[in-house]
């Protein structure tokens, strides 16, 4: 069976708009993403580097407790810290890279040893430090999330109930 070119790029984009990443065998659904995400959460530990100086520091006070809101419309602090961290329609990827020493580290501070990278495409805004194709969310075996976050910080978020 032949495919065109129309029809391969087409497969293609369903693949990478479900969240699938075409270079693994992981049949990972739009669904899927949007439970794994979604819901209201709250920051419940803050990991740093252990080398170098950091702005930041192990469970920081400036960022324990803060809490977010992740919709498949949006990617919010609540309430908004600012305009730049608000990300409208985003989508997330799987990725099949193990993270860099540094964030490993972090993650295992975290509790997070063993955790699934995610970056995030925002149809508009951003959400954090990360590009597009860099991991910016770990999801943990206990459903907790790891996200970079700016000044080197690594936070652990928790959902919690509205």
């Amino acid at each position: 069976m032949k495919l065109s070119t129309k029809t391969a790029s087409l497969s293609l984009l369903a693949l990478v708009l479900s969240g699938c990443d075409a270079n693994t065998s992981a049949h990972t659904n739009a669904a899927q993403l949007i439970s794994t995400f979604q819901g209201d959460w709250k920051v419940t530990k803050v990991a740093v580097s252990d080398s170098g100086v950091q702005a930041l520091q192990d469970d920081d006070p400036s960022l324990m407790g803060k809490h977010a809101s992740f919709t498949p419309d949006a990617l919010t602090w609540v309430p908004a810290d600012s305009a730049e961290d608000a990300c409208k329609q985003p989508t997330f990827r799987k990725l099949t890279m193990a993270p860099d020493q540094d964030i490993q580290e972090r993650l295992d501070k975290l509790g997070l040893s063993r955790a699934t990278p995610y970056s995030v495409r925002c149809g508009s805004g951003s959400w954090g430090p990360m590009g597009e194709e860099d991991p910016a969310f770990f999801v943990g075996a206990d459903g907790s999330l790891g996200l970079v976050w700016y000044d080197g910080g690594l936070l652990k978020l928790t959902r919690t109930a509205r």
